[in-house]
């Protein structure tokens, strides 16, 4: 008879996916969130907000270069003769629009992380020295 036994399964995955889901599910009230999480919370904002600039500009100038593309088009296609050169130098306007906005993107997204990253690096600073010092 041997009841002085002991089994234990440990799987790392699955406590992850137990914890995931009982903090879906867990209400917090204020004065429960520490200020790791806090800090966390604020570190995923920034770092969203570095490219919203970027992605808000690139769409507005690829819908913008599209119907000035369109309308540099319609005025070729449809209009009067004497209009035809004046409706290709607006389709290159056009075009000229939507081929830059990638690196217009980029260097916006460039300038917005110089911006951020001092609050940026000193917020994973502060959590990484945090969870050095347990």
């Amino acid at each position: 008879m041997d009841n002085n036994t002991f089994d234990y399964t440990y799987s790392a995955q699955e406590r992850e996916e137990l914890l995931a889901i009982q903090k879906r599910y867990k209400i917090n009230s204020a004065a429960e969130i520490t200020e790791r999480e806090a800090t966390m919370e604020e570190l995923r904002k920034l770092d969203k907000r570095s490219s919203r600039l970027g992605k808000i500009l690139t769409a507005v100038m690829i819908v913008s270069g599209t119907l000035i593309f369109g309308t540099g088009m319609s005025i070729i296609l449809r209009l009067s003769d004497s209009l035809f050169a004046l409706g290709i130098v607006i389709g290159v306007i056009g075009i000229a629009m939507v081929a830059l906005t990638f690196p217009v993107r980029n260097y916006v997204n460039q300038k917005q992380k110089e911006r951020i990253a001092p609050k940026i690096l000193s917020l994973t600073e502060k959590l990484l020295h945090g969870e050095n010092g347990r």
